[in-house]
């Protein structure tokens, strides 16, 4: 039976809903006015354990910290798990009102600066962890993955189990790398006992590294490995051997999220050349991962089965991206654009099959996907440059 994305999303759609309260969910916590509240009381809404009913909670955060949120009833402190969170609301100041309105709007330069003036005058520590979590995945957004990683880091100081580890980050796709990152690469390669650390500089210098070991001095534009590199760079010393000695170090961890993103990024350096059989084994892992974290396995591999003619089993685990992991933008982006290609494979199989040059639901299928990248991506600039670039040649072939 075959499936196409417009039969594939109902189905990831109610995953989603599925998916409220769990890691990705809690992700996007709301900030709320403070309408029909005292000054000092929160409100917190947690699900029960089957999913099917929402409690709601009025008193005083007093701490979130790794899996565990401490609220103030009364004279009571109640411990809630933030596995069953699914939302929060609390006092804001004005320059974090500020900031969540120019995030929800994609203005996540002008965000971040908001941010951080709110984090200088925010007193509880817990929120303060919260707002740094918000300048990660803007830093992300705006390409200072430089930044991004620092203030990583900073979050695990403060909170080694942080609910937010999903904010790590890392490059998947082919990435326009800052050239100030280049030396806080080496300085995360070299600290050998900061697993977070080393991981991100493996993920960046893979992308130099491939590119440099490449034939022709770059890797496939479509691979998720693929870079570019400049002749001074201080990390010339560290080779691609180096890189997946530490990543297979790092798939052995103890922390699962570690592990699985390690092994992900191990994927990563094979997805164009993987076989059938090493395909399919990874598929049987992704199910292992740590639900928050599985967006990067989820699009390495997306690429592979694409690579290897499975389409339609491609486009079903990328569209799970943009559905169930909407914060990683790039990924998302990616995510619906190689769900595109797929469809225009598919599309180009099903009429050479049928000897006949016309469109067919497939063909509006990518089109549809592109249009999405097009319409809901302008933080992307490259992948919606591509997608348009990709309807202007089917609207061409139309004519």
């Amino acid at each position: 039976m075959r499936f196409t994305p417009s039969q594939i999303l109902p189905l990831l759609l109610l995953l989603a809903l599925a998916a409220q309260g769990t890691a990705q969910g809690i992700s996007s916590s709301k900030f709320a006015d403070n309408e029909g509240k005292s000054d000092t009381e929160d409100v917190v809404r947690v699900q029960s354990a089957k999913g099917d009913k929402i409690t709601t909670w009025r008193g005083t955060i007093v701490q979130l910290v790794g899996d565990e949120l401490q609220l103030k009833v009364g004279n009571t402190q109640r411990s809630l798990s933030v596995h069953n969170l699914v939302s929060y609301e609390t006092t804001r100041t004005e320059a974090q009102i500020k900031a969540d309105s120019l995030w929800q709007e994609h203005h996540y330069r002008e965000a971040l600066k908001f941010y951080d003036r709110a984090m200088k005058q925010e007193k509880r520590t817990w929120l303060r962890r919260e707002l740094l979590a918000r300048t990660i995945w803007c830093c992300k957004y705006v390409g200072d993955y430089g930044s991004a990683g620092t203030r990583f880091l900073l979050l695990l100081r403060s909170d080694v189990e942080t609910r937010h580890f999903d904010a790590i980050p890392l490059a998947w796709t082919n990435e326009q790398l800052d050239e100030s990152l280049d030396q806080r690469l080496r300085r995360w390669w070299d600290m050998e006992e900061n697993p977070p650390a080393i991981l991100m500089a493996c993920s960046f210098l893979l992308q130099s590294t491939n590119a440099r070991n490449s034939p022709s001095g770059s890797a496939s534009s479509s691979s998720a490995s693929s870079g570019s590199t400049s002749d001074n760079r201080g990390d010339h010393d560290i080779t691609l051997s180096d890189i997946r000695r530490r990543l297979g170090r790092l798939s052995r961890s103890e922390d699962t999220r570690i592990a699985a993103l390690a092994l992900a990024q191990l994927w990563r350096t094979s997805a164009h050349t993987a076989n059938a059989a090493e395909i399919a084994r990874w598929r049987g892992t992704l199910p292992r991962f740590p639900s928050s974290i599985r967006a990067g396995g989820d699009f390495i591999v997306g690429i592979a089965l694409a690579r290897a003619g499975e389409h339609e089993t491609s486009s079903l685990l990328l569209l799970r991206i943009p559905i169930l992991y909407p914060r990683h933008r790039s990924l998302a982006a990616g995510a619906l654009l190689l769900a595109g290609q797929n469809q225009l494979a598919l599309s180009q199989a099903n009429r050479s099959r049928k000897s006949t040059a016309l469109p067919d639901s497939l063909t509006g299928e990518a089109k549809r996907l592109f249009r999405e990248v097009v319409d809901n991506y302008p933080d992307q600039p490259l992948l919606m440059a591509e997608a348009r670039a990709r309807l202007d040649q089917l609207s061409k072939q139309l004519e």
